[in-house]
């Protein structure tokens, strides 16, 4: 009774990989923090990205898988075929030929200042003010309205630099809104200020020419996503 035992036994193995999911592969940046990344033993964990991920995988029949990465290397990670996509990016923020979606992810730049600096209410204000920023990331607007006078202060994460601020050791830095709402919200006693918003834009997908994903499914998901709610009622659980 043995065999048909272990061939019944197999052959259900059999018929559950074949109904699986494929595996949709997302890349992780490593300076990402919390709200958008919640890392452990250098994996993925929880976080925006990750809620983001999992849930546009699953709608275009794909499960999510997330592969770590530094800041720096995202855009050669898809070029050389590490992963299929990366979510929460621009098209200035990353050298290289990629598939892209279309604009849709909600987000802001803003000036985030100790609460003992003088308060800054225009780009301009900011000329030869050291400037906290993070490793690896490009900040396009500040740079061209600066030039030479942008005085970067990298640190290695986004929490890194908002410590660093909240420890005197600088007075002003750039930060995502969603972040600082949720530093704050977990702070409220933090002696920084939300000095002025520089930037509104909407952050997008970007997928390796090499990704057997069909864009138009993206697009798809990504729009109904918006339409329905999904990536406001995501954002909310960290604000």
């Amino acid at each position: 009774m043995r065999k048909p035992i272990v061939l019944a036994s197999l052959l259900l193995t059999l018929c559950a990989a074949q109904a699986a999911p494929p595996v949709m592969t997302l890349l992780a940046p490593a300076n990402h923090t919390m709200p958008f990344a919640n890392f452990q033993n250098g994996e993925m964990v929880g976080g925006f990205l990750k809620d983001f991920g999992d849930v546009l995988a699953k709608r275009i029949g794909y499960t999510a898988r997330f592969h770590t990465v530094p800041g720096k290397r995202v855009a050669l990670a898809l070029i050389q075929g590490e992963a299929d996509g990366v979510c929460f990016v621009a098209p200035n923020w990353i050298d290289g030929d990629f598939k892209w979606t279309r604009p849709i992810i909600p987000a802001t730049g803003v000036i985030v200042a100790h609460t003992s600096a003088p308060v800054i209410n225009a780009i301009r204000d900011l000329a030869n003010e050291r400037l906290g920023t993070v490793l690896g990331y490009r900040y396009p607007e500040l740079e061209v309205a600066l030039g030479t006078a942008m005085l970067r202060d990298d640190a290695p994460s986004v929490q890194h630099s908002i410590a660093k601020l909240g420890a005197s050791r600088s007075r002003y830095a750039v930060v995502d809104g969603i972040t600082i709402a949720y530093h704050m919200k977990l702070h409220p006693q933090a002696p920084m200020r939300v000095d002025f918003v520089y930037l509104k834009y909407k952050a997008s997908c970007a997928f390796a020419l090499t990704s057997p994903v069909k864009m138009a499914d993206v697009d798809r998901a990504l729009a109904a996503m918006a339409n329905d709610g999904t990536i406001e009622a995501l954002f909310d659980k960290y604000r």
